[in-house]
């Protein structure tokens, strides 16, 4: 896997921490699934899954990590 694909899903990773941050921030986190926090959690799941059927899974720790995260909040559908 490539730099820039990894720095991709770290990307997302981040994104999710800063949404959630913020949710938290407004007391909006634990009110329920929130909206923004789903949009968020679906996109990142679907870009994770198109990355690593194409390139496999991250092959660095941080990477890893990150992705672990993203997939921990993958919802059934």
């Amino acid at each position: 896997m490539d730099e820039s694909l990894r720095a991709e899903i770290r990307g997302m990773d981040e994104e999710d921490q800063r949404v959630r941050a913020e949710l938290l921030a407004t007391g909006e986190l634990f009110r329920g699934y929130n909206s923004r926090m789903e949009a968020v959690h679906f996109q990142n799941s679907g870009r994770l899954e198109q990355i690593v059927e194409a390139y496999g899974w991250p092959d660095d720790w941080e990477t890893h990590e990150a992705a672990f995260r993203i997939v921990g909040t993958r919802r059934a559908s």
